[in-house]
C-alpha cells in the first residue's frame, strides 16, 4: 500500500489541485489499479481550510454522520478491530464518501474522508502545531494495509500544523508543492532542511507547481530556467540526500515542474476528464503521469506505523 501526503510549506501552492489532478492517473491499471476492492483513501487533513472537501462537494456529509477527519482522529476509527467484514459492509470504510466518479473511476475505488468545516479534534493533549503522530491516525494507515488499499493519500495542511506534522511523520511519501517563486523556492527548502533533523528514510518528490509555460527575460536572467537552476542548487547546497531520497524527476529536462492551467484559475477541474486538452494542458497531464509513474516506481510499499 501506498501512503503519501500532498504538502506544502505554506498556502497557495496548488496542493489540492495536485492531488485531484494525480488520482485518476493513480487509480487506473498502469498504475495502481484502484478498484472497489482495493480502494485509494483519500483524507482532508486541513482542518482549518478542508479545501478537498469543498471541491468533492462533501461538507454536508461530514455534518451528517461521525465519519469525517475530526472526529476519526479524536475519537477513534469506527471498527478498526473489526477485519473480517467485507470492505463494502466494514463500518469505517462503508461511511466513507465513495468518490470514484469525480475522478473518472468507479465510484467506489476512491473513498473520501472529508473534515468538518471548523471542528477542532477533540485532543487535550493537542495543540495546532504539536509534532506527536495521531494514535489513531497511525490506526487509520494499518486499517487500509490490512485490506490491502492501493494508497492512502492525505491532502496535508501547511507548514509546521499539527495535521501537516501528523500527515507527513505518518506516510513514507511527501509530494512537496511550491510555486516557482523566490519566496516559495527558499520556504520550501528551509522548511524541508528542519524536516531532516527529525524524518529519515522517506521519498520527497519536489513538485514546482503552477509554472506559467511561456519563457521570459526577467532584470538579465531567463526564467523559468534560472528558477530550475536556483531550485536545484538550493537542494544540492541544504539537503542531505543520505536522510531522505529526494527525486527532482519534475526538474529535469527542458520543461519545469507542472505548468498552469489557465481554465483552472476560474473552475477548478480534472485534466483526465477533459476529452480536448489543449497544448499547455497536454504538457500538464503528461507530468501529472510522470508523478504517478515516480510514486508507482520509485518509492516505497510501507508506512511508518
Amino acid at each position: 500500500m501506498k501512503s503519501l501526503t500532498f504538502f506544502s510549506y505554506k498556502g497557495g501552492a496548488g496542493r489540492t489541485s495536485a492531488l485531484v489532478n494525480l488520482i485518476p492517473i493513480l487509480g487506473d491499471e498502469d498504475h495502481l489499479n484502484a478498484t472497489p476492492e482495493t480502494p485509494i483513501v483519500l483524507v482532508d487533513m486541513d482542518i482549518d481550510s478542508a479545501g478537498l472537501t469543498y471541491l468533492l462537494d462533501k461538507a454536508d456529509e461530514a455534518y451528517r454522520s461521525n465519519c469525517y477527519v475530526q472526529y476519526c482522529l479524536g475519537q477513534g476509527i469506527p471498527g478498526h478491530t473489526n477485519t473480517s467484514a467485507p470492505i463494502d459492509k466494514h463500518p469505517f470504510f462503508s461511511q466513507l464518501c465513495k468518490v470514484g466518479s469525480f475522478f473518472g473511476l468507479e465510484e467506489d475505488a476512491v473513498l473520501f474522508l472529508p473534515a468538518k468545516d471548523g471542528g477542532m479534534i477533540e485532543d487535550s493533549n493537542s495543540s495546532n502545531y504539536d509534532a506527536k503522530t495521531s494514535p489513531h491516525l497511525t490506526t487509520l494507515l494499518q486499517l487500509c494495509e490490512d485490506y490491502d488499499c492501493a494508497a492512502v493519500v492525505f491532502d496535508s495542511a501547511a507548514g509546521d500544523q499539527m495535521t501537516a506534522k501528523w500527515s507527513t511523520n505518518s506516510t513514507q511519501i511527501m509530494v512537496c508543492c511550491m510555486r516557482p517563486t523566490k519566496q516559495f523556492r527558499e520556504g520550501t527548502i528551509r522548511y524541508l532542511k528542519r524536516f531532516e533533523q527529525e524524518n529519515n528514510m522517506k521519498d520527497i518528490i519536489i513538485v514546482p507547481n503552477v509554472v506559467p509555460p511561456m519563457r521570459m527575460n526577467i532584470d538579465g536572467d531567463s526564467y523559468p530556467i534560472t528558477a530550475k537552476l536556483n531550485l536545484k542548487n538550493a537542494i544540492k547546497m541544504n539537503l542531505d540526500e543520505d536522510k531522505n531520497t529526494l527525486h527532482l524527476e519534475m526538474l529535469t529536462g527542458d520543461e519545469f515542474g507542472i505548468p498552469m492551467v489557465p481554465r483552472f484559475m476560474w473552475l477548478e477541474g480534472v485534466l483526465a476528464n477533459i476529452e480536448s486538452r489543449n497544448e499547455d494542458e497536454e504538457a500538464a497531464y503528461n507530468k501529472y503521469v510522470l508523478l504517478a509513474d515516480i510514486i508507482r516506481d520509485n518509492t516505497d510499499d510501507s508506512f511508518n506505523a
